[in-house]
């Protein structure tokens, strides 16, 4: 099950028409939080249960679906964009990231989608910004 939500996300924005630069994978990553927010419970609550060659097995495929998001940090940091010292570790903190708009979206204060994007957006690439 875990798998195939991976797999689903990967073909979505391999599908996806929106640009492929950091505000288009947050606006994606963003707007299928909003679509499907099953899928972020299913893997954050389903995880739990993993022995640890499964969870192994996950974080490969998790890998696989930051993918286009290194890509992206790669291109950003290749024209100057960005200043960072490792991709990878790079894509999982903007991941970490856009996933905490779920607690945005919960509790007594009203935000809605379009504050919550920009707010995103601005922390992300924040933290992709040359140290000053």
């Amino acid at each position: 099950m875990l798998l195939d939500i991976i797999e689903r996300r990967k073909q979505a924005w391999e599908n996806a028409a929106q640009p492929e630069d950091l505000q288009g994978y947050v606006r994606f990553a963003l707007a299928r939080q909003v679509a499907l927010p099953q899928e972020e419970m299913v893997l954050r609550h389903e995880t739990r249960h993993l022995d640890d060659r499964h969870r192994l097995w996950l974080e490969r495929a998790m890998g696989q679906l930051a993918e286009p998001l290194r890509q992206i940090i790669d291109r950003g940091c290749a024209i100057g964009r960005f200043r960072v010292s490792d991709p990878a570790r790079a894509a999982a903190a903007v991941l970490a990231i856009i996933e905490s708009a779920n607690s945005l979206r919960v509790g007594n204060a009203a935000f809605d989608e379009r504050w919550i994007e920009q707010h995103i957006l601005r922390v992300c690439n924040a933290s992709l910004q040359p140290e000053q």
